[in-house]
């Protein structure tokens, strides 16, 4: 099996052409984003993991590429909410793009906590591109073991 259809390159084609017509043939799904005025108009969802212990929570979401100052963390209403933008990166030399995976532009995702928690603790650091906040749970949400008497 071949993966390239005869007529992509013949003496009329240029590569670049030749390239994007094989990608857009085998790729439809790369279709979905476009790139205007050297920047790419899309959303995107970083992937995100929450752990939980009888005394916390923990959120940890990959997000490469976002400077810390282009991120925020807040909480209401018990709703966690982390917002960020990680900017698109032009270089001149560059005008053929052949394949566009990485996701650029703004994002925002919010969850819902179930307990209550302590608002003064929570901290977040941001390392390696990770973004972990952990979130302590208030005293009148813990488990407690009740005696029995």
């Amino acid at each position: 099996m071949t993966l390239v259809k005869r007529g992509y390159f013949n003496d009329s084609d240029l590569l670049p052409n030749a390239l994007d017509s094989f990608f857009s043939d085998f790729f439809p799904a790369l279709n979905r984003r476009e790139i205007r005025s050297g920047q790419e108009a899309s959303t995107w969802s970083p992937r995100t993991d929450i752990e939980g212990t009888n005394d916390h929570y923990v959120v940890r979401m990959d997000i490469p590429g976002v400077d810390k100052e282009n991120l925020n963390v807040s909480l209401e209403n018990n709703v966690l909410t982390i917002k960020g933008e990680r900017k698109y990166e032009t270089k001149e030399d560059s005008k053929n793009h052949y394949l566009l995976e990485r996701a650029y532009g703004q994002f925002e995702r919010s969850f819902r906590l179930t307990e209550k928690v302590d608002q003064e603790k929570i901290s977040a650091d941001y390392k390696n591109g990770v973004l972990t906040v952990k979130i302590p749970k208030a005293e009148e949400a813990k488990p407690r073991s009740i005696e029995i008497r």
